[in-house]
């Protein structure tokens, strides 16, 4: 779907619009939808509380962003999170490391830095990334698996058979949150496929979704 400029005729791609947000054409017409913008394949930037096509130095995205590669979790106790998700999930471990020294220092703004990692992948998607900071310590947040808490709030595994899948967690002593949940077909459309979900957490809390679509 496109929204059109009523001014100069500019097509904008309506699913990428940010909600709430007014975004100005290059011609200077104002238009409100919404839902981040883009312009034919163009990044809009943004500012005063607006999206701003920049005609003159913008960056193709769809030509930069291949994939997600992985989420990134901090860990505190690297042989049990490794064990979820390696033996009770089935993900495949496939390398793990000590990392220090100035590049990791320089990217995270921490000094000084040593961290162990440790990377998983299923079968397709991203991987996760455990990491494991022996310097230096860093806080936990609170509320960490709350689904409404604020930020980054939980990793979905989408799975083949998740009535198979959550009967051996449990049987592993791994706790849902609740029983398998019918999405509601009248809130939210997967066309001809029906949706299913069921929240747990890993040994440190971090809230996961396991789902299928039948």
């Amino acid at each position: 779907m496109a929204i059109t400029c009523p001014r100069c005729g500019s097509e904008f791609d309506a699913t990428l619009f940010q909600f709430g947000h007014r975004v100005r054409c290059p011609c200077g017409a104002e238009i409100e939808y919404p839902g981040p913008l883009q312009r034919a394949g163009h990044v809009l930037a943004q500012g005063d509380g607006q999206l701003i096509a920049h005609e003159d130095h913008c960056v193709r995205v769809n030509e930069m962003i291949q994939r997600i590669d992985h989420v990134n979790l901090v860990v505190s106790d690297m042989q049990r999170m490794v064990a979820f998700y390696r033996d009770v999930l089935g993900m495949r471990l496939t390398k793990q490391a000590v990392i220090s020294g100035p590049w990791i220092e320089a990217a995270t703004g921490l000094s000084p830095v040593e961290a162990e990692v440790a990377f998983l992948e299923a079968a397709s998607g991203p991987g996760i990334e455990l990491i494991r900071y022996r310097t230096p310590a860093g806080p936990r947040a609170d509320d960490l698996g709350r689904p409404n808490a604020h930020g980054l709030r939980h990793v979905a595994f989408r799975v083949t058979d998740l009535d198979r899948l959550v009967a051996a967690m449990e049987a592993a002593g791994i706790k849902m949150v609740s029983a398998v949940q019918q999405v509601s077909a009248a809130q939210v459309d997967y066309a001809e496929q029906r949706k299913r979900l069921v929240y747990c957490h890993d040994p440190e809390g971090n809230l996961l979704e396991l789902c299928d679509f039948q």
